[in-house]
Formats: structure tokens, C-alpha cells, sequence
């Protein structure tokens, strides 16, 4: 059977040749093994031991996708993030982080920072191959059709002009009739949902990692029910997925839903960093 890879792999390769990847990784072991996975799939990436030489290898060259080890000397994956979001003024750099530990919250830390996906440890090729193929034709897709999710808001444009930008991810019309157009308690009402769920995002994770499906289906309950008073839709037809598989008692699918969740606020992460003044 052709695994993921292989199956990627033209088009795969296509996209990588045409990005700027950083690898940020202590582990001359693990560095050897990412890069020989990259080369495997058609690309290359330059690489930096610690967190401080990530932000001076940013201030000198403008990178595509990094690939963030979340554990570093110096400063780790997590503070260098938050660097990175500090610095950021004309691009939003993806950043995927590199953990083996995200049954133990993990992920709740790499979304706090600003990071936007990951990768669990040890990185295998397959799931590289899709979280570049993933990401690769975003920032495509995103550059052609709305290149301000890339770029940093400019002085004369509004919140409203980038929220008009994402309407597959909250019901705009519903959040203004909610608000009575009142954009900063709709800033208000986004903080607060984002702050309030991180919590259940990782129950939701611990859960679906021991298939314990009552507490599944009531996480998954209540994140749909809090992005619906808000008309975060999307997220809110997947928590009622998620939900219904967990009274179903199926598992096959969870994880690539709670993938999307996950990712779904990262989305949601990025957006309130745009609105906010």
C-alpha cells in the first residue's frame, strides 16, 4: 500500500520547491532525521539549534513555514513564537510546532503562543508530507485570494474589511445583529470564547486519547454550544460532529476532527490578533 507520502508526493513536491522552510531543533539526531525526511519529500530547509537564533535568522530572511521544536535551550519553541508575533509587521510566518508530549496540554501552550499547527514526536514522514501539503496550498490559496490574512493590518484599513475575509469561520452577519454593531464587544465576545474553550480543548484531547466517549460528547457539547452563541459556525458544525461520533461510540475519525478544531482556533487566534487596536 502507497503510503501518505507517496501519494502526495508530486504535488507535494510542486509546493516545496517553491517555499522558505526553517527547521528549529537542539537534537543533531532529530535534525538529521527531519532533513532527510524533507529531502525524501522533494525540499530543503535551513537550520538553527535554539530559539534566539530563530528570531535573528527572521530578521535576516523571510521564511515561508517553520518547523518549531516546542523544547530548546536559550529560549524554547513557545517564547520564540511569541518573539516571532511581536515581530511580524508585512507576513504571518507559519509555524508548526514539534512536541512529544501533547497528551499532556501541549498543544494548549503552542496555541497561547501563536503557533499554528503541529507535529507530534518522532516526526514521521507521512504526517510531515500532509502538514506541508496542508499548509503549502494555504498560503497559496490565501496570498491569491486574500492576501491579507498574510499581511499585517495597514493603517487605513479597518477590522471589518478582514473580517468581511473570514466568513467561513464566524457568521458575521449574526455577530453584528449579536453585538448591535458594536465592534469591540465583538472583540470582547471573541477573547472571551477563545480563553473560556482552551480549557475543554484539552480535556477534549485527553479524552479522545483514551476513548472515554461520555466526556467526549460533553466536551464537544459545550464547545459547540459556546461558538454557536457567537455564530463561530464552523467550529460549531465540528463539535456537533465530533459529538455525534462520541454518542455513536466511533473513534476512527476523532482525531482528524480535533485536528481541525484545533486548527479552526488557531484561525480564530490569528483573527483576534488582526482586530485587536
Amino acid at each position: 500500500m502507497e503510503s501518505q507520502a507517496q501519494t502526495a508526493d508530486t504535488p507535494l513536491k510542486e509546493q516545496l520547491a517553491k517555499l522558505k522552510i526553517l527547521l528549529a531543533e537542539d537534537s543533531l539526531v532529530n535534525q538529521k532525521v527531519i532533513l532527510s525526511l524533507l529531502k525524501h519529500l522533494g525540499g530543503t530547509a535551513d537550520v538553527v539549534g535554539d530559539g534566539q537564533a530563530v528570531l535573528n535568522s527572521l530578521r535576516a530572511t523571510h521564511y515561508d513555514i517553520i518547523l518549531m521544536d516546542c523544547q530548546m535551550p536559550k529560549m524554547d519553541g513557545y517564547g520564540a513564537t511569541r518573539g516571532i508575533r511581536a515581530l511580524e509587521a508585512t507576513r504571518r510566518t507559519v509555524i508548526i510546532a514539534m512536541t512529544a508530549d501533547l497528551d499532556q496540554g501541549d498543544w494548549l501552550k503552542c496555541i497561547e503562543a501563536g503557533m499554528d499547527d503541529y507535529l507530534s514526536k518522532p516526526v514521521r514522514s507521512d504526517e510531515l508530507a500532509a502538514k506541508l501539503l496542508y499548509w503549502s496550498e494555504h498560503l497559496t490559496s490565501a496570498t491569491r485570494e486574500n492576501p491579507q490574512l498574510l499581511l499585517a493590518l495597514d493603517s487605513d484599513l479597518s477590522a471589518g474589511a478582514h473580517q468581511e475575509s473570514l466568513t467561513s469561520l464566524i457568521d458575521w452577519d449574526y455577530l453584528h445583529e449579536l453585538s448591535d454593531g458594536n465592534e469591540a464587544f465583538e472583540l470582547e465576545l471573541l477573547e472571551t470564547l477563545m480563553g473560556a474553550t482552551l480549557p475543554h480543548l484539552e480535556l477534549l484531547r485527553t479524552n479522545i486519547a483514551i476513548a472515554d466517549f461520555k466526556k467526549i460528547e460533553q466536551e464537544a457539547h459545550y464547545i459547540k454550544g459556546s461558538t454557536a452563541s457567537i455564530g463561530a459556525k464552523g467550529l460549531e458544525a465540528l463539535a456537533g460532529r465530533l459529538e455525534e461520533q462520541a454518542q455513536d461510540q466511533q473513534i476512527e475519525d476523532m482525531d482528524d476532527l480535533m485536528l481541525k478544531i484545533e486548527q479552526g482556533f488557531s484561525q480564530l487566534r490569528a483573527l483576534i490578533t488582526l482586530m485587536n487596536p
